[in-house]
């Protein structure tokens, strides 16, 4: 199966997250025509909810790793677009660790004036896909308020032995602003190691 272009957050960075949604959606559907397959999910509704549970755990382990950051609250856009990339019908517990999960419907995230987005309560674009021989999924974190400031990429494998996936590799790119407040960059992380940029507009 083919995997939703790894870098769609590039473009995702640049518009609110309602448009970025879209955006998604209808890469998906080109990833479609072009191969004829139907980029998504193919699990059961359990190893979907431990899988989500699971990324998010390894998602607030990677972010203390790289700067201490403790979440008090993570908000989920809860994606109801139709596409490919909409948020799975599951249940999320209501915390995992300490971190309160709050499900918020994307197309309303920008008229809820009483939340505030910050950097231990970030809202969070979350996409996954998984499949029998991997999965991977991405965090795209805002704050304060609808600002993107950075990407978290997370793989897995599968080991058909265990029947287990196994976490491959964790990279956090922090988007660094340009000239005129402009978006320049990525710097990428790898645990707490600066290991280079990227250029917004590179694809892999």
């Amino acid at each position: 199966m083919k995997y939703v272009n790894k870098r769609i957050s590039a473009i995702l960075s640049l518009i609110f997250l309602v448009v970025m949604a879209s955006c998604s959606a209808a890469q998906a559907e080109a990833d479609r025509q072009e191969t004829g397959k139907s980029p998504g999910i193919q699990a059961d509704n359990d190893v979907l909810t431990n899988m989500y549970i699971r990324a998010i755990r390894d998602y607030m382990g990677g972010v203390y790793q790289k700067d201490s950051t403790l979440f008090d609250t993570l908000y989920l856009a809860d994606r109801k677009t139709g596409g490919p990339d909409d948020f799975p019908d599951i249940t999320l517990p209501w915390e995992i660790g300490k971190t309160k999960i709050v499900m918020i419907p994307a197309t309303s995230a920008s008229k809820a004036p009483e939340i505030q987005f910050g950097e231990t309560t970030p809202l969070i674009n979350l996409m996954g896909w998984i499949d029998e021989t991997k999965a991977e999924f991405i965090f795209v974190t805002f704050f304060p308020g609808y600002h993107h400031r950075f990407d978290c990429h997370i793989n897995y494998s599968f080991l058909p032995i265990e029947k287990d996936y196994q976490l491959e590799k964790l990279t956090i790119e922090v988007l660094m602003s340009g000239e005129n407040g402009k978006a320049g960059q990525f710097s990428i992380y790898q645990k707490e190691r600066h290991t280079g940029d990227r250029a917004i507009e590179e694809r892999q």
